[in-house]
């Protein structure tokens, strides 16, 4: 950590959200600074720096939790900033509608128009129109549908209230009372989506976490029930006989984390990103977990193995492959992060996230035959789906002997360019073609807007190599009974001495190596007292002994004398040594005549005393 920051002067940590493509129809396209424009399919994370165009007579919905923008056929925006506190998205052509459902201090969502610019200052439900985006003229508008947004345009900012309609002219802001034209059924379409969400935040929403992205879909495929241990659990309905958690589907570079998973399946972006998998009754489960805030996002919740030096067997080749991380086992980013970051992504699902980053030894799912998923090197660089080119029949123990990949420094083999190819995106309709001309791009600049045409030069995508590298150790929470749990090698000390305290997860007659450890990690059984309690083991005396107060037996042994002789008294502190041996007390007969003698004596006469 101390060479990280001296290479750089402030720690980069990646945001802590993403927009997730959901509901779309038609075809939705991205280009960004790395990537030609390329279609992007259901479960994507888009983000700062990407450009989104969908085909005429599509419609796509970005699902951000609190906040979803559902865009119209035609439109092209781009994100000028996605992070924690504020999004700012650029409307270049097309309409779009936003849903403001929560906002937290501090936010901002701002959408950016060719003819100026809006700030929308609490949840509501906003129409934007960019117009024909390049034709001479075309005027923007802004439908206040709930809520209240602020607009500037070439003056002093207007503030527009609940059914107030703007036109932005190029000149300045007018009021209007009809509002702009959208397509067909559009903002039908909205209304429906928007409904679906008010109906499950009334079911759902004083137990669950609207800023999840992902969640609201899990109704349809899936079932919850509670459980002690982990708090609601989701499990999928219908899956794949060989299904497997980050096994449907494929891997993708997406700045700023890298490599990222991409579900097939509809309901596969929550799963993929948040909370863990864990197995109930040989049954695969998911865990959001409890949250006092926003979740952070993480592009895959996994652990990697092997390399480019490391196969499965010679006929393979390089070999990479992964197992879902369990409940307590901690993600490690392959990206620049900083501690409080590393305890921010794993606080809702590891328990001692005080510490500084650390690897477990083991990892619980790499031994449940099926869980772990490999892959050839040249499959895994290239994206390619995953189901296609797994390596099937994988044995449990040639993972064990595997390391583990530094992934952040495998780069990405992208696509070849397709920007000459004719029938891609057309950033200019062919309406207005030949009236605007394109805007031109200065040699060494890159065009952030491609949809608006000119020539765009890619970035290079630079391998991550300056990652923290957390020490392996052993669990320092171990779970009593959980698979996976590697005891530590037992201690053979030069003398007999009595142990104070067995550590919970550590078989009798071995150390722990976390000593200061009292209590066990979650998950917990339900009935604490069901729980293993510690052992006093005690040393063998000569002699029978007395028995100490509040003292447990490891073994009972059998009474010496009658149960009407009382044990000897032993002082209280005596119990709060155990570390050091305690000479043994030897019981004692009782004397021939204390008290019992003065009741048995009978009294003499009363005329004796005269």
């Amino acid at each position: 950590m101390a060479l990280l920051s001296a290479g750089n002067t402030a720690w980069a940590d990646a945001p802590g959200r993403v927009a997730r493509l959901g509901e779309y129809t038609g075809d939705v396209q991205l280009a960004n600074e790395r990537e030609d424009w390329h279609p992007i399919s259901r479960n994507y994370a888009v983000t700062a720096g990407d450009n989104l165009w969908v085909s005429d007579g599509g419609r796509a919905e970005l699902d951000v939790g609190g906040l979803q923008f559902w865009l119209a056929g035609g439109a092209n925006v781009y994100f000028e900033q996605f992070d924690d506190f504020a999004v700012v998205a650029r409307l270049t052509q097309g309409a779009m509608i936003v849903r403001v459902r929560a906002m937290e201090s501090g936010d901002a969502t701002r959408v950016l128009l060719p003819q100026g610019e809006l700030a929308l200052l609490e949840p509501g439900f906003y129409v934007v129109s960019a117009g024909a985006g390049y034709a001479p003229g075309s005027p923007g508008a802004l439908t206040v549908r709930r809520g209240r947004a602020e607009v500037v345009a070439g003056g002093a900012p207007q503030l527009v209230n609940r059914g107030e309609t703007v036109v932005l002219d190029g000149i300045g802001v007018r009021y209007d009372s009809y509002p702009p034209g959208l397509p067909g059924g559009f903002e039908a379409w909205a209304n429906t989506r928007d409904r679906r969400i008010d109906r499950w935040e009334g079911r759902y929403g004083s137990y669950s976490n609207p800023w999840l992205i992902g969640l609201r879909d899990l109704d349809d495929y899936g079932s919850w029930t509670t459980t002690y241990e982990y708090g609601r659990v989701w499990y999928p309905t219908t899956v794949a006989a060989n299904w497997a958690p980050y096994r449907f589907g494929r891997w993708a570079w997406v700045q700023p984390w890298g490599w990222t998973w991409i579900d097939d399946a509809p309901w596969g972006f929550a799963p993929a990103h948040y909370g863990r998998w864990v197995r109930i009754g040989g049954r695969w489960g998911w865990c959001p977990g409890e949250y006092s805030g926003r979740p952070v996002y993480a592009p895959a919740l996994v652990i990697f193995f092997g390399g480019s030096g490391w196969s499965v067997n010679a006929s393979v080749g390089p070999t990479f492959s992964w197992v879902p991380l369990g409940w307590n086992e901690p993600y490690v980013p392959w990206y620049t992060y900083s501690p409080n970051y590393w305890r921010q992504v794993n606080r809702p699902y590891v328990r001692n996230v005080a510490e500084e980053p650390w690897r477990p030894r083991t990892y619980v799912h790499a031994a449940i035959p099926g869980a772990v998923t490999a892959v050839p090197s040249a499959a895994f660089v290239s994206g390619r789906p995953v189901a296609q080119t797994y390596v099937r029949n994988l044995a449990e123990g040639v993972i064990r002997n595997a390391p583990p990949a530094r992934i952040g420094e495998v780069v990405p083999q992208f696509a070849p360019s397709r920007s000459a190819a004719p029938d891609i995106v057309r950033g200019v309709p062919p309406s207005v073609q030949g009236s605007a001309p394109a805007p031109s791009v200065r040699p060494g600049e890159i065009n952030r807007f491609p949809a608006s045409g000119g020539v765009r030069e890619r970035a290079p995508v630079m391998p991550n190599t300056n990652v923290v590298q957390p020490p392996v150790r052993q669990d320092p929470n171990p779970v009593p009974g959980r698979p996976g749990v590697m005891p530590s090698p037992p201690v053979q000390p030069a003398q007999p001495r009595p142990v104070p305290q067995q550590q919970y997860g550590v078989p009798p007659g071995q150390v722990s190596p976390n000593p200061a450890l009292r209590e066990p990690g979650i998950p917990m059984p339900k009935d604490r007292g069901t729980m293993q309690r510690p052992a006093v083991v005690e040393q063998p005396a000569p002699a029978p002994r007395a028995v100490e107060r509040n003292e447990r037996r490891v073994t009972p042994t059998p009474a010496l004398q009658p149960p009407s002789a009382p044990p000897t008294p032993v002082a209280p502190h005596a119990e709060q040594r155990p570390a050091q041996p305690k000479p043994a007390v030897v019981e004692q007969a009782p004397p021939p005549k204390p008290m019992p003698k003065r009741e048995s004596a009978p009294e003499p006469p009363r005329t004796s005393q005269n």
